[in-house]
């Protein structure tokens, strides 16, 4: 029975804190070991209530995709200019052939209802028939085109808001959640209303406000928006910086103000802990009678061969089980880990 409810607790991520925390601290002890996490890097800008300055945001991004970061996030809205707005099209279908993601969110849908708010497909299991009581977002879901939603501000700086609902209970994300890379967006199935499983099987406990709460978060450089245009300026002139055209290649930058750093902070450490790649739900849940069988026929042969030491066969298992799972760490995989150390415990007491 235990063996049964720890390989049913590792399955629906009942253990995902104490595993990202088994990685920290592996990545801490061998910072070579293990595949290098997302960069995430932060351009601060000089924000005002109504938003960043048109012209700031329109040289940043152009000059952004000369150094091809995989997104670029705006944390915010842009204001508009008289004269600049009319550059910031042309710029974005030039970052868009470039394949760079460039996501600038809406806090609300346009009034007339010709835009919208992307869509989040979701595969929703429960036992009893749950509504998800996330934020409600005036405005409609348009499937595969839209906007991602600006969230509200929060004392919490360690909650991440996600998802949100509009009126007819269709899910949208927040700029976090289309910020993530796209293989984890894929395929996402939502279970009991809370457990949302991403596209490499990780699973993240839900709060009731469609977001995530983080107890850690992860060192972010910030670069201020002028230093940025004078490293570009060199750049163009020909001062070659390899250290420098290293940093956003494949990054995720975000757009924000130096004040929006903890939030920012958040989010790179909710990207390196879903870096990782679990087994499936349904690979674990078949994994269930293999654990059962190995501890029987352990067991069995405990009792056939009674001079083996107590200790012997629990040392063993648990050798074997951190080789095993150093070994796929180091190839961006967390096992099932879980079930093979109850079992070594169940033959150290039985």
């Amino acid at each position: 029975m235990f063996l049964l409810l720890v390989s049913l607790l590792q399955a629906f991520g009942g253990f995902w804190r104490l595993e990202t925390g088994v990685v920290h601290g592996v990545r801490a002890l061998a910072p070579g070991l293990l595949p290098e996490p997302p960069s995430v890097l932060l351009v601060s800008l000089q924000s005002t209530p109504q938003g960043f300055a048109t012209m700031d945001a329109a040289m940043l991004l152009r000059a952004l995709g000369e150094l091809h970061p995989r997104c670029v996030t705006v944390y915010g809205t842009i204001t508009p200019e008289e004269g600049a707005i009319s550059f910031l099209p042309g710029i974005l279908s030039r970052l868009a052939e470039e394949d760079i993601q460039v996501i600038i969110p809406r806090s609300t849908a346009s009034k007339d209802g010709s835009e919208g708010f992307e869509s989040v497909p979701l595969t929703r299991y429960s036992l009893t028939h749950l509504v998800t009581d996330w934020p409600l977002r005036a405005g409609q879901a348009v499937p595969g085109k839209g906007y991602a939603f600006l969230p509200e501000n929060s004392s919490a700086d360690a909650d991440l808001p996600l998802l949100a609902s509009v009126a007819d209970g269709s899910t949208i994300g927040s700029l976090w959640w289309w910020s993530l890379p796209n293989e984890l967006r894929r395929n996402i199935f939502l279970l009991s209303g809370s457990i949302l499983l991403m596209g490499n099987n990780t699973p993240l406990h839900l709060n009731p406000n469609g977001g995530i709460s983080l107890n850690s978060s992860e060192s972010v450089k910030e670069i201020p928006l002028d230093d940025f245009l004078l490293q570009i300026e060199q750049r163009e002139q020909g001062t070659i910086s390899p250290s420098f055209d290293s940093l956003w290649v494949n990054s995720t930058v975000v757009v924000a103000s130096h004040d929006d750093l903890p939030r920012v902070s958040a989010f790179a450490a909710l990207l390196k802990e879903t870096s990782f790649r679990h087994f499936s739900v349904w690979l674990q849940l078949i994994m269930i009678p293999g654990w059962c069988i190995i501890f029987l026929l352990l067991l069995n042969c405990r009792i056939h061969f009674p001079s083996i030491p107590i200790w012997l066969l629990p040392i063993v298992i648990i050798i074997t089980l951190l080789l095993v799972a150093l070994l796929m760490l180091h190839i961006g995989i967390i096992v099932p880990l879980f079930p093979g150390l109850m079992i070594a415990l169940l033959l150290l007491i039985n």
